[in-house]
């Protein structure tokens, strides 16, 4: 009965169940797993190396601390994506060449948007594998990792921009539209996750994400996550901010220049004639040269005349 039942050599689960329905003995799932795994043709096809499961990444706790990025090509053009493990906003770049000098250009314009991220995953292309890759992130301070070779499913986040940038132009290209006009109306949809959309997640922790890594800070507090909530300290107006709104007191402001009496002038042919704007009008005191021109006197220091 187990010949007959294994005779077109199909799975364990396939075999009990096509058993089950005519026969069952006490033992007969133990005696068709042994049969099965004695046969000689099922070994020959079995695979040689099952998939290992995948390892998930941790979740960032802000925008821009993880990001991946990729190369890929449409048509005959070369794109860079770069996406945000946090909120799956991600940016495209068209590059005119796919070398690293290009790629890292791009991704500086990147990090000096949005801030410089923790670790930057990418594939072992060697754009991301070459010496001045590696100078690039010493310099940027980030950590730069690399996924498994032949597993690009390792980098899931950037496959998947990957896949939406192309749904999205072969869409465009058949309804004759804009592209990027889409790619729009993709960062604005809701997720299926969260009830905000992509650029919604961005903008509004924008308050620290934008600051989430610089070259030099004092400690790691800032970086922590934090909800967004508008109160009444973010419609406050500074007190440092109040006090240049308002003139300082009267005892603090400098008194304007006022000409001299004509009789302590010297007599002399050379003695220019000053003028001055009334007091309540002047911000500056003009004087006019024995030729006509109009100089401004100073401030902090006496003139001789």
């Amino acid at each position: 009965m187990i010949e007959e039942t294994h005779k077109s050599h199909q799975g364990l689960q396939a075999c009990l169940r096509r058993a089950r329905e005519v026969f069952f003995w006490s033992g007969m799932s133990a005696q068709l797993k042994n049969r099965i795994n004695k046969c000689s043709i099922c070994q020959s096809v079995t695979p040689e190396q099952a998939s290992e499961p995948l390892q998930p990444h941790p979740v960032p706790g802000r925008p821009w601390q993880r990001v991946g990025t990729d190369l890929f090509t449409f048509g005959d053009r070369n794109y860079l994506v770069l996406v945000d493990y946090y909120s799956n906003f991600f940016e495209l770049d068209h590059l005119a060449d796919t070398s690293s000098q290009t790629v890292i250009h791009k991704l500086k314009m990147h990090f000096s948007r949005h801030g410089v991220p923790d670790y930057v995953v990418s594939d072992n292309g060697p754009q991301y594998t070459s010496s001045e890759f590696r100078r690039f992130a010493a310099t940027w301070k980030f950590t730069h990792v690399t996924t498994s070779p032949h597993y690009p499913q390792a980098n899931g986040m950037a496959e998947s921009a990957v896949k939406t940038w192309k749904t999205l132009m072969k869409k465009a290209l058949l309804s004759q539209s804009d592209p990027y006009l889409g790619l729009l109306d993709h960062h604005n949809t809701p997720t299926a996750a969260t009830v905000a959309c992509r650029s919604y997640k961005v903008e509004v922790n924008g308050r620290f994400y934008r600051r989430n890594r610089k070259q030099l800070r004092s400690t790691r507090e800032p970086l922590q996550e934090t909800p967004f909530k508008m109160d009444e300290d973010d419609l406050t107006v500074p007190d440092s901010l109040q006090e240049q709104k308002h003139p300082p007191p009267a005892s603090s402001q400098v008194e304007p220049f006022m000409s001299p009496p004509r009789s302590q002038l010297p007599p002399t042919p050379q003695t220019t004639e000053l003028s001055a704007r009334p007091p309540q009008e002047a911000t500056t005191t003009e004087i006019r040269t024995r030729h006509g021109r109009l100089i401004k006197a100073p401030k902090k220091f006496d003139i001789e005349l």
